[in-house]
Protein backbone atom coordinates (compact mmCIF):
# COMPACT_ATOMS: atom_id res chain seq x y z
CA UNK A 1 0.00 0.00 0.00
CA UNK A 2 2.78 2.44 0.91
CA UNK A 3 4.42 1.64 -2.35
CA UNK A 4 1.25 2.57 -4.30
CA UNK A 5 0.91 5.91 -2.43
CA UNK A 6 4.52 6.76 -3.11
CA UNK A 7 4.16 6.06 -6.78
CA UNK A 8 1.02 8.23 -6.99
CA UNK A 9 2.82 11.15 -5.31
CA UNK A 10 5.79 10.92 -7.65
CA UNK A 11 3.45 10.83 -10.58
CA UNK A 12 1.71 14.02 -9.46
CA UNK A 13 5.07 15.83 -9.02
CA UNK A 14 6.22 14.85 -12.46
CA UNK A 15 3.02 16.28 -13.95
CA UNK A 16 3.48 19.54 -12.15
CA UNK A 17 7.07 19.93 -13.41
CA UNK A 18 5.91 19.05 -16.85
CA UNK A 19 3.36 21.90 -16.73
CA UNK A 20 6.08 24.32 -15.49
CA UNK A 21 4.32 25.14 -12.23
CA UNK A 22 5.89 25.35 -8.87
CA UNK A 23 4.18 24.76 -5.61
CA UNK A 24 3.12 28.09 -4.09
CA UNK A 25 5.09 27.52 -1.02
CA UNK A 26 8.25 27.44 -3.04
CA UNK A 27 7.43 30.32 -5.56
CA UNK A 28 9.83 33.28 -5.37
CA UNK A 29 8.42 36.58 -6.64
CA UNK A 30 11.26 38.95 -7.47
CA UNK A 31 10.57 42.72 -7.66
CA UNK A 32 11.21 44.32 -11.02
CA UNK A 33 14.68 45.84 -11.21
CA UNK A 34 14.84 49.55 -10.27
CA UNK A 35 15.08 51.72 -13.34
CA UNK A 36 18.68 52.74 -13.91
CA UNK A 37 19.26 56.50 -14.24
CA UNK A 38 19.85 57.53 -17.79
CA UNK A 39 23.27 59.04 -18.03
CA UNK A 40 23.75 61.24 -21.01
CA UNK A 41 26.74 60.25 -22.94
CA UNK A 42 29.55 62.68 -22.26
CA UNK A 43 30.63 64.72 -25.18
CA UNK A 44 34.38 64.79 -25.24
CA UNK A 45 35.60 68.22 -24.08
CA UNK A 46 37.18 70.14 -26.88
CA UNK A 47 40.00 72.42 -25.68
CA UNK A 48 40.75 75.12 -28.12
CA UNK A 49 44.38 75.89 -28.46
CA UNK A 50 44.90 79.60 -27.85
CA UNK A 51 48.05 80.93 -29.36
CA UNK A 52 50.20 82.77 -26.86
CA UNK A 53 50.31 86.49 -27.60
CA UNK A 54 53.45 87.50 -29.37
CA UNK A 55 55.68 89.76 -27.30
CA UNK A 56 55.40 93.44 -28.16
CA UNK A 57 57.91 94.43 -30.72
CA UNK A 58 60.70 96.45 -29.18
CA UNK A 59 61.57 99.30 -31.49
CA UNK A 60 65.00 98.87 -32.89
CA UNK A 61 67.43 101.56 -31.84
CA UNK A 62 68.21 104.14 -34.44
CA UNK A 63 71.20 102.95 -36.38
CA UNK A 64 74.40 104.71 -35.44
CA UNK A 65 75.56 107.31 -37.87
CA UNK A 66 78.32 106.28 -40.19
CA UNK A 67 81.59 108.15 -40.38
CA UNK A 68 80.44 109.57 -43.72
CA UNK A 69 77.26 110.97 -42.16
CA UNK A 70 79.19 112.55 -39.30
CA UNK A 71 81.63 114.08 -41.79
CA UNK A 72 78.71 115.53 -43.75
CA UNK A 73 77.22 117.02 -40.58
CA UNK A 74 80.53 118.70 -39.82
CA UNK A 75 81.05 120.08 -43.32
CA UNK A 76 79.82 123.71 -43.26
CA UNK A 77 79.90 123.93 -47.04
CA UNK A 78 76.93 121.58 -47.53
CA UNK A 79 73.34 121.44 -46.32
CA UNK A 80 72.91 120.04 -42.84
CA UNK A 81 71.52 116.47 -43.13
CA UNK A 82 67.73 116.53 -42.94
CA UNK A 83 67.42 114.24 -39.93
CA UNK A 84 69.85 116.33 -37.90
CA UNK A 85 68.22 119.59 -39.00
CA UNK A 86 64.83 118.26 -37.88
CA UNK A 87 66.23 117.02 -34.57
CA UNK A 88 67.70 120.43 -33.72
CA UNK A 89 64.52 122.18 -34.87
CA UNK A 90 62.40 119.99 -32.58
CA UNK A 91 64.36 120.83 -29.42
CA UNK A 92 61.87 122.33 -26.98
CA UNK A 93 62.31 125.84 -25.62
CA UNK A 94 62.60 126.49 -21.91
CA UNK A 95 59.78 128.50 -20.28
CA UNK A 96 59.83 132.27 -20.38
CA UNK A 97 61.80 133.64 -17.41
CA UNK A 98 59.90 135.18 -14.54
CA UNK A 99 62.04 138.31 -14.86
CA UNK A 100 64.94 139.61 -16.95
CA UNK A 101 68.26 140.80 -15.59
CA UNK A 102 67.80 144.50 -14.77
CA UNK A 103 64.52 144.19 -16.69
CA UNK A 104 66.46 144.83 -19.90
CA UNK A 105 67.01 143.18 -23.27
CA UNK A 106 70.66 142.82 -24.24
CA UNK A 107 70.18 143.39 -27.96
CA UNK A 108 73.96 143.71 -28.42
CA UNK A 109 77.09 142.75 -26.54
CA UNK A 110 78.85 145.26 -24.31
CA UNK A 111 82.05 143.18 -24.17
CA UNK A 112 84.68 144.75 -26.41
CA UNK A 113 87.69 142.44 -26.16
CA UNK A 114 86.58 139.11 -27.66
CA UNK A 115 89.76 139.13 -29.72
CA UNK A 116 91.41 137.80 -26.55
CA UNK A 117 89.70 134.48 -27.33
CA UNK A 118 91.02 134.35 -30.89
CA UNK A 119 94.29 132.48 -30.16
CA UNK A 120 92.28 129.79 -28.37
CA UNK A 121 89.48 129.36 -30.93
CA UNK A 122 91.16 129.96 -34.30
CA UNK A 123 90.28 127.10 -36.66
CA UNK A 124 88.85 125.13 -33.74
CA UNK A 125 85.98 123.79 -35.89
CA UNK A 126 83.90 122.56 -32.98
CA UNK A 127 80.10 122.77 -32.82
CA UNK A 128 79.28 126.04 -31.09
CA UNK A 129 76.76 126.98 -28.39
CA UNK A 130 76.69 130.63 -27.36
CA UNK A 131 74.79 133.12 -25.22
CA UNK A 132 73.99 136.61 -26.58
CA UNK A 133 73.93 138.10 -30.08
CA UNK A 134 76.61 139.66 -32.31
CA UNK A 135 79.65 138.39 -30.40
CA UNK A 136 78.78 134.82 -31.34
CA UNK A 137 79.28 135.56 -35.03
CA UNK A 138 82.71 137.04 -34.30
CA UNK A 139 83.86 133.93 -32.45
CA UNK A 140 82.19 131.43 -34.80
CA UNK A 141 83.82 133.04 -37.86
CA UNK A 142 87.25 132.66 -36.25
CA UNK A 143 86.60 129.12 -35.04
CA UNK A 144 84.99 127.91 -38.31
CA UNK A 145 82.30 126.17 -36.31
CA UNK A 146 80.08 124.00 -38.55
CA UNK A 147 76.87 124.34 -36.49
CA UNK A 148 75.76 127.30 -34.34
CA UNK A 149 73.34 126.84 -31.44
CA UNK A 150 72.38 130.36 -30.30
CA UNK A 151 71.08 130.30 -26.77
CA UNK A 152 69.54 132.88 -24.45
CA UNK A 153 66.73 132.88 -21.90
CA UNK A 154 65.40 136.17 -23.34
CA UNK A 155 63.00 135.53 -26.23
CA UNK A 156 64.01 138.86 -27.79
CA UNK A 157 67.56 137.59 -28.31
CA UNK A 158 66.20 134.61 -30.20
CA UNK A 159 64.25 137.12 -32.32
CA UNK A 160 67.38 139.11 -33.11
CA UNK A 161 69.10 135.98 -34.43
CA UNK A 162 66.18 135.24 -36.74
CA UNK A 163 66.44 138.82 -38.04
CA UNK A 164 70.17 138.29 -38.64
CA UNK A 165 69.26 135.18 -40.59
CA UNK A 166 66.88 136.99 -42.95
CA UNK A 167 69.67 139.47 -43.75
CA UNK A 168 72.54 136.97 -44.05
CA UNK A 169 70.57 134.83 -46.51
CA UNK A 170 70.12 137.75 -48.91
CA UNK A 171 73.15 140.01 -48.55
CA UNK A 172 76.37 138.84 -50.15
CA UNK A 173 79.07 141.01 -48.60
CA UNK A 174 79.87 142.67 -45.26
CA UNK A 175 79.63 146.23 -46.56
CA UNK A 176 76.05 145.75 -47.76
CA UNK A 177 75.27 143.75 -44.63
CA UNK A 178 76.12 146.75 -42.47
CA UNK A 179 74.24 149.12 -44.79
CA UNK A 180 71.14 146.92 -44.67
CA UNK A 181 70.76 147.59 -40.95
CA UNK A 182 69.88 151.19 -41.90
CA UNK A 183 66.92 149.95 -43.97
CA UNK A 184 64.23 148.91 -41.55
CA UNK A 185 61.45 148.64 -44.13
CA UNK A 186 63.50 146.34 -46.35
CA UNK A 187 64.36 144.03 -43.46
CA UNK A 188 60.73 143.98 -42.31
CA UNK A 189 59.69 142.86 -45.80
CA UNK A 190 62.18 140.02 -45.80
CA UNK A 191 60.94 138.91 -42.40
CA UNK A 192 57.39 138.79 -43.76
CA UNK A 193 58.60 136.53 -46.58
CA UNK A 194 60.47 134.19 -44.25
CA UNK A 195 58.07 133.61 -41.36
CA UNK A 196 54.40 132.90 -40.65
CA UNK A 197 52.36 136.03 -39.98
CA UNK A 198 52.28 135.86 -36.17
CA UNK A 199 56.00 135.12 -35.89
CA UNK A 200 56.82 137.80 -38.46
CA UNK A 201 54.94 140.44 -36.46
CA UNK A 202 56.92 139.57 -33.33
CA UNK A 203 60.21 139.82 -35.24
CA UNK A 204 59.24 143.10 -36.88
CA UNK A 205 58.47 144.53 -33.46
CA UNK A 206 61.87 143.38 -32.18
CA UNK A 207 63.50 144.89 -35.25
CA UNK A 208 61.86 148.25 -34.64
CA UNK A 209 63.19 148.35 -31.06
CA UNK A 210 66.64 146.88 -31.63
CA UNK A 211 67.77 148.03 -35.08
CA UNK A 212 69.56 151.23 -34.08
CA UNK A 213 71.35 149.50 -31.20
CA UNK A 214 72.49 146.69 -33.50
CA UNK A 215 73.67 149.12 -36.16
CA UNK A 216 75.62 151.15 -33.60
CA UNK A 217 77.21 148.04 -32.15
CA UNK A 218 78.28 146.66 -35.52
CA UNK A 219 79.83 149.98 -36.51
CA UNK A 220 81.75 150.05 -33.22
CA UNK A 221 83.09 146.52 -33.80
CA UNK A 222 84.25 147.47 -37.28
CA UNK A 223 86.06 150.55 -36.00
CA UNK A 224 87.72 148.98 -32.95
CA UNK A 225 88.81 145.76 -34.63
CA UNK A 226 90.28 147.63 -37.56
CA UNK A 227 92.33 149.63 -35.08
CA UNK A 228 93.52 146.36 -33.55
CA UNK A 229 94.16 144.92 -37.03
CA UNK A 230 91.91 141.95 -36.31
CA UNK A 231 89.70 140.71 -39.15
CA UNK A 232 86.06 139.94 -38.43
CA UNK A 233 83.01 138.80 -40.39
CA UNK A 234 82.16 142.52 -40.75
CA UNK A 235 85.37 143.38 -42.58
CA UNK A 236 86.62 140.14 -44.13
CA UNK A 237 84.74 138.59 -47.07
CA UNK A 238 85.90 135.05 -46.32
CA UNK A 239 84.67 135.22 -42.73
CA UNK A 240 81.42 136.81 -43.87
CA UNK A 241 80.89 134.08 -46.46
CA UNK A 242 81.46 131.45 -43.80
CA UNK A 243 78.72 132.80 -41.53
CA UNK A 244 76.37 133.45 -44.44
CA UNK A 245 76.77 129.89 -45.71
CA UNK A 246 75.92 128.52 -42.29
CA UNK A 247 72.55 130.29 -42.58
CA UNK A 248 72.06 129.20 -46.20
CA UNK A 249 72.85 125.59 -45.28
CA UNK A 250 70.42 125.49 -42.32
CA UNK A 251 73.19 125.27 -39.75
CA UNK A 252 72.11 128.00 -37.33
CA UNK A 253 69.47 127.44 -34.63
CA UNK A 254 68.25 129.97 -32.09
CA UNK A 255 66.70 128.85 -28.80
CA UNK A 256 65.05 130.46 -25.82
CA UNK A 257 67.11 128.46 -23.37
CA UNK A 258 67.99 128.65 -19.69
CA UNK A 259 71.34 127.21 -18.63
CA UNK A 260 69.81 126.21 -15.28
CA UNK A 261 66.58 124.65 -16.64
CA UNK A 262 65.87 121.03 -17.49
CA UNK A 263 64.69 121.08 -21.07
CA UNK A 264 66.63 122.82 -23.86
CA UNK A 265 70.20 122.07 -22.74
CA UNK A 266 69.23 118.48 -21.96
CA UNK A 267 67.64 117.95 -25.37
CA UNK A 268 70.56 119.52 -27.22
CA UNK A 269 72.88 117.05 -25.50
CA UNK A 270 70.63 114.18 -26.62
CA UNK A 271 70.56 115.33 -30.24
CA UNK A 272 74.35 115.52 -30.31
CA UNK A 273 74.77 112.09 -28.72
CA UNK A 274 72.17 110.48 -30.98
CA UNK A 275 74.17 111.64 -33.99
CA UNK A 276 77.65 110.80 -32.64
CA UNK A 277 78.56 114.49 -32.47
CA UNK A 278 80.39 116.42 -29.79
CA UNK A 279 80.10 119.98 -28.52
CA UNK A 280 83.27 121.96 -29.13
CA UNK A 281 82.80 125.56 -27.93
CA UNK A 282 80.49 127.00 -25.28
CA UNK A 283 80.44 130.78 -24.88
CA UNK A 284 78.68 131.71 -21.63
CA UNK A 285 79.37 135.46 -21.65
CA UNK A 286 78.80 136.61 -18.04
CA UNK A 287 75.62 134.57 -17.51
CA UNK A 288 77.18 132.65 -14.62
CA UNK A 289 77.34 135.79 -12.50
CA UNK A 290 73.56 135.61 -12.05
CA UNK A 291 73.29 132.12 -10.54
CA UNK A 292 75.09 129.61 -8.36
CA UNK A 293 76.01 126.19 -9.70
CA UNK A 294 72.61 124.58 -9.15
CA UNK A 295 72.05 120.81 -9.33
CA UNK A 296 70.39 121.19 -12.73
CA UNK A 297 73.13 123.42 -14.13
CA UNK A 298 75.68 120.83 -13.04
CA UNK A 299 73.68 118.11 -14.76
CA UNK A 300 73.39 120.17 -17.96
CA UNK A 301 77.16 120.60 -18.14
CA UNK A 302 78.01 117.02 -17.18
CA UNK A 303 75.67 115.62 -19.84
CA UNK A 304 77.13 117.52 -22.78
CA UNK A 305 79.25 115.34 -25.09
CA UNK A 306 82.40 117.46 -24.98
CA UNK A 307 85.41 116.34 -26.97
CA UNK A 308 88.94 116.57 -25.59
CA UNK A 309 89.64 120.01 -27.01
CA UNK A 310 86.24 121.53 -26.20
CA UNK A 311 86.38 124.92 -24.48
CA UNK A 312 84.26 127.00 -22.13
CA UNK A 313 84.52 130.76 -22.78
CA UNK A 314 83.24 133.09 -20.09
CA UNK A 315 83.48 136.74 -19.03
CA UNK A 316 83.24 138.41 -15.65
CA UNK A 317 82.85 142.13 -14.83
CA UNK A 318 85.12 141.97 -11.78
CA UNK A 319 88.25 144.09 -11.69
CA UNK A 320 89.87 141.84 -9.09
CA UNK A 321 90.29 139.22 -11.83
CA UNK A 322 92.07 141.66 -14.14
CA UNK A 323 90.74 143.76 -17.00
CA UNK A 324 92.28 144.36 -20.42
CA UNK A 325 93.27 147.95 -21.06
CA UNK A 326 90.16 150.07 -21.44
CA UNK A 327 87.91 147.12 -20.68
CA UNK A 328 85.46 146.22 -17.95
CA UNK A 329 85.29 142.46 -18.32
CA UNK A 330 87.71 139.66 -17.57
CA UNK A 331 87.95 136.89 -20.20
CA UNK A 332 88.47 133.27 -19.15
CA UNK A 333 89.04 130.01 -21.03
CA UNK A 334 88.61 126.53 -19.53
CA UNK A 335 88.74 123.06 -21.03
CA UNK A 336 85.12 121.89 -21.12
CA UNK A 337 85.83 118.37 -19.89
CA UNK A 338 87.70 119.91 -16.97
CA UNK A 339 84.70 122.11 -16.18
CA UNK A 340 82.38 119.10 -16.35
CA UNK A 341 84.63 117.32 -13.86
CA UNK A 342 84.45 120.30 -11.48
CA UNK A 343 80.66 120.17 -11.71
CA UNK A 344 80.71 116.45 -11.01
CA UNK A 345 83.02 116.19 -8.01
CA UNK A 346 83.54 119.59 -6.38
CA UNK A 347 81.12 121.68 -4.33
CA UNK A 348 82.45 125.02 -5.57
CA UNK A 349 79.50 127.36 -5.26
CA UNK A 350 79.74 129.54 -8.36
CA UNK A 351 81.95 130.83 -11.15
CA UNK A 352 83.32 133.71 -9.07
CA UNK A 353 84.81 131.33 -6.50
CA UNK A 354 86.06 129.07 -9.25
CA UNK A 355 87.89 131.92 -10.96
CA UNK A 356 89.26 133.56 -7.82
CA UNK A 357 90.59 130.28 -6.48
CA UNK A 358 91.95 128.44 -9.50
CA UNK A 359 92.46 130.60 -12.61
CA UNK A 360 95.90 131.38 -14.02
CA UNK A 361 96.26 134.84 -15.53
CA UNK A 362 98.31 135.29 -18.66
CA UNK A 363 101.49 137.07 -17.48
CA UNK A 364 101.85 138.97 -20.76
CA UNK A 365 98.29 139.75 -21.84
CA UNK A 366 96.03 141.70 -19.50
CA UNK A 367 92.48 140.60 -18.93
CA UNK A 368 92.61 136.94 -19.97
CA UNK A 369 93.12 133.78 -17.92
CA UNK A 370 92.94 130.01 -18.19
CA UNK A 371 91.54 127.57 -15.69
CA UNK A 372 93.47 124.31 -15.86
CA UNK A 373 93.44 123.00 -12.31
CA UNK A 374 92.12 119.47 -11.88
CA UNK A 375 89.48 119.45 -9.12
CA UNK A 376 90.05 117.58 -5.89
CA UNK A 377 86.79 115.80 -5.03
CA UNK A 378 84.92 117.36 -2.11
CA UNK A 379 84.40 115.17 0.97
CA UNK A 380 80.66 115.56 0.47
CA UNK A 381 79.82 115.27 -3.23
CA UNK A 382 77.84 118.12 -4.79
CA UNK A 383 74.13 117.70 -5.40
CA UNK A 384 73.47 116.88 -9.05
CA UNK A 385 70.05 116.63 -10.67
CA UNK A 386 69.10 113.13 -11.84
CA UNK A 387 69.54 112.23 -15.49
Amino acid sequence: MRIVILLIAMSLMACAQKNGSTPKSEEVVSSPPAPQPVVAEKTPEVIEEVAEPEPEAVPEPEPAWTEAQVAEALNPAVQLPESLKNAFAEVELDPFPEALVLDAHYWVSNENHHYLYKPFVDEHRGIYLGVGTDQNYLIAAWSKSPILLMFDFDEQIRNVHDIYGSIFRRVENPIDFLKTWTEEEKIAGWIAEDFPEERAKALQKSLKISRKSVLGRLRLVVREYRERKVDTFLTDQEQYDFIRNLWLNNRVFAYRGDLTADKTMKQIAKVLKDHQLSLGLVYLSNAEQYFDFTPQFRRNIIDQPFDEKALILRTRPWEKLGYPEGGRYHYNVQNAQNFAEWMKVHRVKNASRLLVGWRTNDPEILGVSELKRTPRPSKTPPEIAPE
